[in-house]
């Protein structure tokens, strides 16, 4: 369970050797803005409260970039530095603390809860919306297979200015599984609470991950597939710890096609191609089971089409990840430009996630390379 967060933290404090290469590759500490080595210090050196109280830990994106270069972590174990920031949230939210620089409401690449003791209080997402007027796609309301949508409604709703088109994505996702046969069973449930779970409001993703698995098992669900990465993350790692005989198999998309063998039956339209470049997920790949290969793997059945990788890729990518709380000013708005420019240095003609909020993050600035989500790349060559 998501208990104790004092013994968590020591776990991971007492692997630091205080080398700081993480300080040397993290995004933030190069932007200014955030200092592992030094939340770190403060804790091996005081404790918690000091830790919360000079470093502002809302500014780590939790992308876990740093532990792909730590000799004390290997494979996600040992040293961890994006759950030693989730469980120093938690701990000054159980303690009433404050920590330095974090805004007054969380970003605009995220649906973060409030948090309440009432869980009727917390949305339910309208996932049925996607569906009302497309005869062609095929969704149950029970079954065995699930797709979970997530909040995607509060994402465009929170970012109307920049005119998002987010609802391509589940209608792909079904776009694609109809393909395979499968009809999966989509519910108006609450959002996957990755975002209350990294803020650190772990009573509310407790009962928000209940509601979730309830709403399943009540339509005979055993499976559950989803495409974005970081309801991706919740649902396979976050949700089976929270949620007492969950009981449930949890699958990437582009994992569930190559498991089952059902990319065979995706007929490929070749009339047209494209390069583009693939955006890794941390949620997908660092802190999400490794899937780097999966999603590339399908698109380069693709007749045609080209990936170009980045310099900064897989296991080293630079991800948006969990920033709810980060500070907005023109240092980390280079930051996101910077992401952009190896984008275009290499001459792509797209640029792909699975993340829902890189498309938000990287959607605020002038760019002649469009950012698509994976299922809607994938769904434009289909037959």
């Amino acid at each position: 369970m998501l208990t104790n967060t004092s013994s968590q933290m020591q776990q991971h404090v007492t692997q630091c050797i205080n080398c700081g290469q993480c300080n040397l590759v993290c995004p933030t500490h190069i932007a200014g803005i955030f200092n592992p080595l030094g939340v770190l210090r403060d804790l091996q050196m005081h404790d918690p409260e000091t830790a919360i109280a000079n470093q502002p830990i809302y500014n780590c994106l939790t992308c876990n970039r740093c532990m792909t270069f730590c000799p004390a972590s290997k494979n996600g174990v040992g040293m961890n530095i994006a759950m030693l920031i989730r469980y120093l949230r938690a701990y000054a939210i159980e303690n009433q603390l404050k920590s330095p620089e974090k805004n007054e409401f969380p970003g605009s690449c995220t649906t973060l809860a409030k948090n309440s003791e009432k869980s009727d209080s917390i949305p339910t997402v309208d996932s049925l919306q996607y569906f009302k007027n497309t005869p062609k796609l095929k969704i149950a309301q029970k079954g065995e297979i699930a797709y979970f949508i997530g909040n995607l409604a509060g994402l465009e709703d929170l970012n109307k200015d920049l005119g998002l088109n987010l609802s391509e994505i589940p209608q792909s996702v079904v776009g694609i599984l109809n393909r395979v046969n499968i009809s999966p069973v989509v519910l108006n449930m609450k959002d996957s609470g990755h975002d209350d779970l990294w803020a650190g409001n772990i009573a509310t993703f407790r009962k928000i991950a209940q509601t979730n698995v309830d709403l399943y098992k009540k339509a005979g669900v055993t499976t559950v597939i989803v495409e974005g990465a970081e309801a991706y993350r919740t649902w396979k790692f976050d949700y089976p710890k929270a949620v007492k005989s969950f009981g449930l198999k949890v699958y990437h998309l582009s994992e569930y096609l190559l498991n089952e063998n059902l990319v065979k039956k995706l007929v490929f339209d070749n009339s047209f191609t494209a390069t583009y470049a693939f955006q890794d997920s941390s949620r997908l790949g660092r802190l999400g089971g490794n899937h780097y290969e999966e999603p590339r793997s399908i698109l380069g059945k693709i007749p045609g089409n080209t990936l170009i990788e980045l310099e900064s890729a897989q296991t080293s990518a630079f991800d948006y990840a969990g920033g709810l709380y980060i500070v907005e000013n023109s240092t980390t708005e280079e930051m996101w430009k910077q992401r952009l420019h190896e984008v275009q240095d290499t001459g792509v003609q797209y640029f792909i996630t699975t993340s829902p909020k890189a498309i938000v993050q990287y959607s605020k600035f002038d760019s002649d390379i469009p950012i698509k989500d994976w299922a809607v790349f994938l769904s434009r060559f289909l037959k």
